[in-house]
């Protein structure tokens, strides 16, 4: 299949467990970095990355060598191990997947709907985990 090309997005949205407001502004970044870095060490393409208090969104291009499950999967299971590795809270965290939307939308568009009520952010950084 030499000549096969494939372009999904998809959007996720995770949630803390028992929907729990304890995303704060001062280590949320981190946390978006750590997540992009998940992603983007998976062979994808982190597109955009915000959160509330009580939930993340992530927008991301997939490649099809994963499949979406064991991506997602790595996601969560990474994601809450670094939050709670940090001792960041004195319970333990846990992120959970509560919705997938896959897209074939122009992406800068998709982006662009979702920056006034979301403000997204473009995620151009590299990161190590």
């Amino acid at each position: 299949m030499s000549n096969t090309y494939t372009q999904i997005h998809i959007q996720c949205i995770f949630a803390v467990k028992y929907r729990d407001a304890v995303i704060n502004r001062s280590w949320k970044e981190r946390l978006h970095k750590y997540i992009i870095a998940i992603v983007n060490n998976n062979g994808h393409k982190a597109l955009a990355i915000n959160s509330m208090p009580d939930h993340l969104h992530l927008f991301f291009g997939m490649r099809p060598k994963q499949s979406l499950s064991d991506l997602m999967q790595l996601v969560k299971r990474d994601s809450s191990e670094w939050i709670n590795k940090q001792k960041i809270f004195t319970k333990r965290l846990c992120l959970r997947h509560i919705q997938l939307c896959v897209t074939s939308v122009n992406k800068q568009k998709y982006i662009k709907s979702f920056r006034g009520c979301l403000k997204f952010v473009k995620c151009n950084t590299q990161m190590s985990l």
